[in-house]
């Protein structure tokens, strides 16, 4: 039994897309843990157990456990993901320095590089396996790799730790939650991803930057209103 929780995520969407196809040839049911069971995909929403409720709730946890076994096991779909925010129209904003160089990992590779963890049964107890990506880039290499793509200027815009705070509180962040977000960028600035060893943690081909563009970001940017002239 695999107990996935945040199916409806970013990366939990994937993943559970990949199991459900995949699970059933490895002998293994699938559980997952959902507030609204109404966002999961109607095809698979038939196909797996679902326990309503937050992971963040105990109750909620032992339920989705019950009856799973030694061989339940968790994947959650809300750590390790980097993401662009806009900064206006060709730009983006971030609070890393212009030319720190850090992993960049697709949302896609995160979820193959899960499901081929979770079905692989040799391993057992609790560890942490990096997915970097192809390469480390900048905030610097990510507006010009955008810029080649999309055929137009977009420049990178450095934001400050306390302006990152000022935005989040408000939009009505909880503070405690704001406040793990500065901490984080924080760390990331000072270093916190280059201690993953690229050469000997590979773990599914990634996904590059560029490639991205010009498959996920390229569609998207050429279908906002702004594109279109607002049709």
């Amino acid at each position: 039994m695999i107990v996935i929780t945040a199916p409806t995520g970013n990366i939990g969407r994937r993943l559970l897309s990949l199991l459900a196809e995949a699970a059933p040839a490895h002998g293994e049911e699938l559980r997952v843990v959902v507030r609204d069971p109404a966002r999961l995909p109607e095809g698979v929403r038939r196909r797996v157990d679902v326990v309503t409720g937050s992971h963040g709730d105990a109750a909620t946890v032992a339920r989705a456990f019950a009856g799973a076994g030694p061989a339940g096991r968790v994947a959650h779909s809300s750590r390790g993901l980097q993401r662009l925010h806009p900064a206006g129209r060709g730009g983006l904003r971030d609070t890393a320095d212009t030319d720190r160089r850090a992993p960049m990992v697709a949302a896609a590779d995160i979820a193959a590089a899960a499901a081929g963890l979770l079905l692989e049964r040799s391993w057992s107890g609790v560890g942490s396996v990096p997915v970097l990506g192809p390469r480390d880039l900048s905030p610097h290499d990510l507006a010009r790799l955008m810029t080649e793509e999309l055929g137009r200027p977009v420049r990178y815009e450095r934001q400050s730790l306390d302006d990152l705070r000022a935005t989040m509180l408000g939009h009505g962040l909880a503070e405690a939650f704001v406040e793990g977000m500065v901490d984080m960028k924080r760390a990331k600035d000072e270093g916190l991803d280059e201690g993953a060893d690229r050469a000997s943690r590979a773990v599914v081909p990634g996904t590059d930057f560029a490639r991205w563009c010009a498959r996920t970001l390229k569609p998207a940017v050429l279908a906002a209103p702004e594109a279109t002239g607002g049709r």
